[in-house]
């Protein structure tokens, strides 16, 4: 990653800390405070962009959350379907292997080797 990229998104990473600061009421210095009119200036945007950020990070994980609740019912349904199908699957398995069983009463399993084995 290149200086610059590295730059640009630790300068992001700080911004949304700021905003994060001033939306919980952490900050407690205003901008008014800020002597110097170019750095208020860019102070002010910070704190405006990371409280933008913030903000709709919020909206975008109450969003999510509505999905994720409207959705679980059929996340549901498909779960109890899947488990259904399965158990048919199995059902059948042991059905298939009884009537195997039933069809060839006369085949004996192998014996066990009465001979030790070899070391």
């Amino acid at each position: 990653m290149g200086w610059v990229t590295e730059g640009a998104l630790q300068g992001l990473v700080t911004v949304s800390v700021l905003g994060a600061f001033k939306r919980g009421g952490l900050i407690r210095i205003h901008p008014e405070n800020v002597q110097n009119a170019n750095a208020r200036k860019l102070f002010e945007a910070a704190i405006w962009v990371g409280d933008s950020i913030v903000e709709k990070s919020v909206v975008a994980f109450g969003e999510a959350k509505r999905l994720v609740a409207k959705n679980a019912p059929d996340v549901a349904e498909m779960m109890k379907t899947a488990t259904e199908k399965v158990k048919g699957v199995t059902s059948s398995a042991g059905s298939i292997a009884a009537k195997a069983v039933d069809a060839a009463p006369n085949v004996k399993p192998p014996r066990p080797s009465s001979k030790a084995p070899s070391s």
